[in-house]
């Protein structure tokens, strides 16, 4: 069994990534391979990044962004949760993110007011909404910390376009609230009856940046 660890940005990797990643706790008998993709258009770097699973024999890809720092035993309770697509948790990166006592997370849950899965209205879910551990349901995610069984794109069908930037125009086929190539693949997945899912208890770390803006 293998999985490809996979990584696409258009920068450097993070040290505190990098660490994090020699210090995940293998699973037995599972074979872990590393593939850093750079470019700027990170969708396209998903979609090879998946190709490039497919042709190593791979079983899953785990994707993790260049900032995220891993706990050691994240790798075991996403393949532990025994579903197609899980993540872990980490908080955004906003300034009042960063400053808040609950920051929100990068998990998404659904309008609850009854409006239908397929045109939901994202909204993030703040740490104080997640229980300690366990499996939670979930409507979409960034892709910092993902497990993705390869049978999901199987399902999803199409050659390398599962990840698609899409812009304001794909909302006609796609709904609103689709920009993004997390998104789009979210989407695509409750479209085809793939319940995306979140492992609670992993509390990834998020490198942050301070960016001042120049007075007007």
């Amino acid at each position: 069994m293998k999985i490809l660890i996979g990584i696409t940005t258009a920068e450097t990797v993070c040290h505190e990534t990098m660490e994090s990643l020699f210090n995940l706790q293998r699973p037995e008998n599972i074979e872990l391979l590393l593939k850093i993709h750079h470019s700027y258009n990170v969708a396209e770097g998903r979609n090879q990044l998946v190709k490039l699973a497919f042709r190593e024999g791979c079983s899953h890809i785990f994707f993790v962004d260049s900032d995220i720092i891993l706990p050691s035993d994240a790798l075991i309770k996403l393949l532990d949760a025994n579903v197609w697509v899980i993540n872990g948790t980490y908080p955004r990166k906003e300034l009042e993110t960063i400053t808040n006592s609950n920051p929100f997370t990068t998990l998404y849950r659904h309008e609850p007011k009854g409006l239908n899965k397929i045109n939901f209205g994202p909204f993030f879910m703040s740490q104080a909404e997640l229980p300690n551990q366990g499996i939670i349901p979930v409507d979409a995610a960034g892709l910092g910390c993902t497990l993705i069984d390869l049978n999901t794109f199987r399902k999803l069908g199409g050659n390398d376009d599962w990840f698609i930037f899409a812009k304001e125009e794909s909302q006609i086929h796609m709904g609103p609230y689709c920009l993004g190539e997390d998104l789009y693949f979210y989407r695509s997945c409750l479209r085809k009856d793939i319940q995306p899912y979140a492992e609670a208890s992993i509390r990834c770390g998020h490198v942050g940046k301070m960016i001042y803006e120049l007075k007007k």
